[in-house]
């Protein structure tokens, strides 16, 4: 029913910033300027280094394995999008005010996409693309490929094979908000600065894009998976919106608009494990 009188109009509520532990609120994408760089870029990664730089006591160099010895990491960036609609009626916004909207609209919904990507690479399976896709081949922590670990023991196993791979070197670690959240009450993931680490340092991941599946692509009740990776690098193009001008229907009083920007990411090559948890018995460990 609608009130006899004129609605007061009051301001929306304050925009508080993103949720910790997204890739996008850990790592600062680098901007890319150059206009070729949509066909693919590469970096050199120190992850199959490493043996250049042990020497053992003979001076010969230590025999480490390095995965695949790739020297380069390769990386094919793609256009992430979100959609903006909004009434014209009644909320007093300019078109300025609508573009800024679109703007932090992809800041939210582009994270959870990049997310999806670097999790699945379901893009770069159905373009032949080379990214890197935390399912796609990791090294099996135990016998991660299967039984799984309670969940404090999952994260304690991926810690130690991340710790053999990388040395003293930090790493990232990927999880669902699940996971994450039970590894917060027990004390072994912390905010520190903003950002979730463990207690070695490491980048803790729980994006809304990451679903806990396994590398079938599957996610079984009571069951999700991790991987530990080498440090994250993001990249982002400009970042596009569709003239507010062009996008006013007159006809229902709306702005539709879409922002757009190219991103990709990826890790440095080095390390790349996974491990299965069990949180169906949760409540059997106490938290901190």
């Amino acid at each position: 029913m609608p009130t006899p009188f004129p609605l007061l109009e009051v301001a929306p509520p304050a925009d508080p910033g993103g949720a910790i532990g997204t890739l996008l609120s850990t790592f600062e994408p680098q901007s890319v300027t150059d206009p070729h760089w949509e066909l693919g870029y590469q970096f050199p990664t120190w992850g199959a280094c490493l043996s250049a730089f042990r020497w053992a006591p003979s001076c010969e160099p230590l025999d480490k394995d390095i995965g695949s010895g790739s020297t380069t990491v390769e990386a094919v960036p793609f256009t992430v999008l979100a959609p903006f609609r909004c009434s014209t009626t009644g909320t007093g916004g300019d078109l300025g005010e609508y573009e800024a909207a679109a703007r932090q609209a992809l800041k939210f919904m582009g994270g959870q996409q990049v997310e999806e990507e670097l999790w699945h690479g379901t893009l770069a399976v159905a373009e032949g693309w080379p990214n890197l896709a935390l399912i796609d081949s990791p090294e099996y922590v135990g016998l991660a490929k299967f039984s799984a670990y309670p969940w404090p023991v999952a994260l304690a196993l991926l810690q130690k094979d991340m710790r053999a791979c990388l040395g003293d070197a930090i790493g990232v670690i990927h999880a669902s908000s699940a996971l994450v959240s039970l590894w917060q009450m027990a004390g072994a993931v912390k905010e520190i600065g903003g950002v979730l680490r463990d207690a070695f340092g490491n980048f803790v991941i729980a994006g809304s894009g990451y679903d806990g599946s396994d590398p079938t692509g599957t996610v079984t009740s009571g069951i999700e998976w991790a991987y530990g990776t080498g440090i994250v690098d993001i990249r982002i193009g400009e970042v596009y919106v569709l003239d507010p001008k062009q996008s006013v229907q007159r006809s229902t009083n709306t702005v539709e608009l879409v922002a757009e920007a190219t991103m990709s990411a990826t890790w440095d090559g080095c390390c790349h494990h996974a491990v299965q948890a069990s949180i169906a018995d949760a409540c059997t460990f106490p938290v901190a």
